[in-house]
């Protein structure tokens, strides 16, 4: 049984005039205690799903369970990675969660990313990205079996293989990002000579741009937008994967070129500005 306090704060309940840093301290405690589970995906994608008021029966909440459940139990799960496993699907799932929750998304666009949160990395295999889109590619190619199963509809399918796809840190968050600005800043999208055809879809659809940013968002808020001690666990597991220390120049620079500008989980920046400074501190 979850804790009931648990459901009432963040990362399930969160408005804009709640406080970031108490937020932060908050997602980073429900992190700790779903990882203490013996299913902590399946746990937290059922109570983001439920307090989603997304059914049971919906072919996205059929989808997602049946992917938390295969990485709870190992499958695609990065087991041996020291960073892209499942407790980093975990994270980003939570976080997922608060920014749904700030960007008062309906409960579907809800459903598509909380799925997109979990399938991201899917079989993620711990080496970096040797060509664009690797990764990315991949994790789309291994939900394909889930969203059968599920019956996800056409539009529902592209939309996921757009939003894992944004994930890409060359030139898909990029890309994400200019749809979004285009559509609720009103700047023009530059052109990108080497995206995955599939995020065309992210410059037709603001809402979908939207969602997309949110996942791209919420891939990096666990290691740049909680807490101090949060990011410094994050980055420590980081460092273990790729083989190589960053210093605290790496990290503030890591901060700037992905945290900088927050636009969707905006409301997490206060984290971003403690953290940043935190690590110029060291």
């Amino acid at each position: 049984m979850i804790p009931t306090a648990m459901l009432s704060q963040a990362p399930f309940r969160l408005t804009r005039d709640m406080n970031a840093c108490e937020a932060g301290i908050a997602i980073a405690q429900c992190i700790e205690y779903f990882c203490s589970l013996a299913t902590p995906l399946v746990e937290a994608f059922s109570v983001a799903m439920e307090i989603a008021e997304v059914p049971t029966n919906d072919p996205l909440y059929k989808a997602g369970i049946a992917l938390a459940h295969d990485i709870d139990a190992g499958i695609g799960a990065g087991v041996g990675n020291a960073y892209h496993n499942k407790i980093h699907f975990l994270e980003v799932l939570l976080c997922a969660s608060a920014i749904a929750s700030v960007a008062e998304m309906s409960s579907h666009e809800k459903a598509l990313l909380y799925v997109a949160a979990v399938a991201h990395d899917f079989h993620h295999d711990g080496q970096p990205n040797m060509r664009p889109y690797r990764l990315e590619l991949s994790a789309v190619q291994n939900m394909q079996s889930y969203l059968d199963n599920a019956s996800v509809a056409e539009g529902d399918r592209q939309a996921l293989a757009a939003f894992v796809l944004a994930t890409e840190t060359h030139t898909g968050v990029a890309y994400a990002r200019e749809c979004y600005s285009k559509h609720y800043r009103n700047v023009a999208v530059i052109s990108f000579q080497s995206i995955a055809s599939e995020l065309a879809l992210l410059e037709l659809h603001p809402r979908l741009a939207l969602i997309a940013v949110a996942l791209t968002e919420a891939d990096i808020i666990p290691s740049t937008a909680l807490t101090v001690q949060h990011a410094q666990a994050t980055a420590s597991r980081l460092e273990k994967e790729w083989g190589r220390t960053m210093d605290s120049q790496s990290k503030i620079e890591f901060i700037d070129n992905f945290a900088g500008d927050l636009q969707v989980a905006a409301y997490f920046m206060p984290n971003v500005k403690m953290i940043r400074q935190a690590f110029l501190d060291r």
